[in-house]
């Protein structure tokens, strides 16, 4: 199996990085072999890393923004996405709380 590397054009590239982005609603609409689940799980990893950056890194105590990374970790979760040990990180912020 050989892979060709292609240059993607400037709307293209425009494009995927609006799709990519976890904090807006798309809808990803191409042929059979144009990327869509890579384009997804990069869009999958860009979430799990707002969740790394923002909220279990420290950045963040505020309760909302547990709240929604919760909610977003259980919704990956069951679709069948590693989250990995973000939930132990995740309870450990929510412990001074309870």
């Amino acid at each position: 199996m050989s892979v060709r590397a292609t240059r993607q054009s400037p709307v293209d590239e425009a494009e995927r990085a609006i799709a990519v982005d976890p904090r807006r609603s798309v809808v990803v609409q191409a042929p059979a072999g144009s990327g869509k689940t890579t384009l997804l799980v990069e869009r999958y990893l860009r979430l799990l890393a707002l969740v790394d950056e923002r909220v279990l890194g420290g950045q963040s105590a505020v309760v909302l923004d547990m709240i929604d990374a919760s909610a977003m970790l259980w919704r990956l979760q069951l679709r069948g996405i590693d989250v990995g040990d973000r939930w132990q990180a995740l309870a450990a912020r929510w412990a001074p709380l309870a």
